[in-house]
């Protein structure tokens, strides 16, 4: 497998959870209420898949290989568009996380900003994973020799198999950090 074909496979996963993410958007608009627990859900998957998996191996991995190489002028404005959307798209999740924290148990409050945010992830990402795949991808590979593609394949694994300790270790700080802190 080529180093781009987990990336793709990411991808259409992404491409699933923001169709319904557009559903969820669609069905607000049409007044439904805020469903707290949906977005709590929306804001992991953002965060930790697409942002840290997805995003994580790209710019860790593949942009920071590129970065290494003479890259013609077209592909390296392609890759500074993507990152920029990456650093757009975490920024969209952190104010969605806001506005999600800001309603009330049962998801009153303001829509408005949970709807824009929605709206924002929903148009950014289509466009973004089509960049990546029609754009970006083929080309970048060509900067590297079938050696170096295999060992990045490696890396992306190693990198994937590391996110789960990553996660939980997090977990387990917090966790220790709560004990520390008085509760009120």
């Amino acid at each position: 497998m080529l180093p781009i074909g987990p990336l793709m496979i990411e991808h259409r996963l992404i491409e699933r959870v923001i169709q319904d993410m557009g559903a969820e958007l669609s069905r607000l608009r049409a007044g439904s209420a805020l469903d707290p627990p949906y977005l709590a859900t929306i804001i992991d998957f953002l965060r930790t898949y697409a942002d840290r998996t997805h995003h994580g191996k790209e710019e860790d991995i593949l942009f920071a290989d590129l970065a290494e190489r003479q890259i013609e002028p077209g592909l390296a404005g392609i890759m500074q568009t993507l990152l920029e959307d990456h650093q757009r798209a975490r920024a969209a999740t952190g104010r969605l996380a806001e506005a999600v924290a800001a309603l009330g148990a049962d998801g009153e409050g303001v829509a408005a900003p949970v709807e824009g945010t929605l709206a924002e992830l929903v148009a950014l990402y289509p466009a973004h994973i089509a960049t990546e795949d029609r754009r970006f991808f083929k080309p970048a590979l060509g900067y590297f020799t079938r050696h170096e593609q295999e060992d990045m394949l490696q890396r992306f694994r190693k990198f994937d198999s590391s996110l789960i300790h990553e996660r939980y270790r997090r977990v387990a700080e917090t966790l220790a950090q709560r004990r520390l802190d008085p509760i009120p």
